[in-house]
């Protein structure tokens, strides 16, 4: 005999089934989740090591300190001090420029590739949603599928029983 919708078992079995619909979902829920946390803990680090934004910066302060050491020889009697102060300048003014430009392209694309993760992840919590979903209906219709087979063969069985 079948409970009303609120009535004990129906209302339990109809939980679990969502309850195992839903849960079915988490391992590769957890796997795809770190995946992209481990992905935007390192976005940043992965970026500058293509960039090579340290090297760029390394050059950058390797030519500051130049630039510190042939200012302090500099001498209007000599003419060859200046030139290479000029040019020391020059090529330090590249590299903060380079390095500038690294830096905000870093931050442009680490949002860029952060804002791509964040619909990544969003698009599997609603993959995931659906799949429950469908698990859920494929579990309903199976068990009215059983349970129509049962009503048809309770009959049948009880008349070969009484015989």
């Amino acid at each position: 005999m079948k409970t009303s919708w609120f009535g004990h078992q129906a209302f339990f079995k109809f939980l679990k089934q969502v309850m195992i619909a839903f849960l079915w979902q988490i391992p590769w829920l957890l796997v795809t989740g770190g995946g992209v946390f481990y992905a935007r803990l390192h976005l940043n680090d992965w970026l500058a090591t293509y960039f090579e934004l340290a090297l760029h910066q390394q050059t950058a302060q390797k030519l500051q300190h130049q630039l510190n050491t042939l200012q302090n020889n500099l001498s209007v009697l000599n003419w060859h001090s200046v030139s290479d102060y000029a040019v020391t300048l020059s090529a330090t003014a590249f590299a903060d420029a380079k390095v500038s430009v690294l830096h905000q392209t870093l931050t442009l694309l680490t949002g860029f590739f952060d804002m791509i993760l964040y619909l990544f992840t969003i698009w599997i919590c609603w993959h995931a949603f659906w799949r429950a979903c469908a698990r859920f209906r494929q579990e309903k219709t199976e068990q009215h599928i059983a349970e129509a087979v049962a009503e048809k063969l309770r009959p049948l069985l009880a008349q070969k029983e009484s015989n």
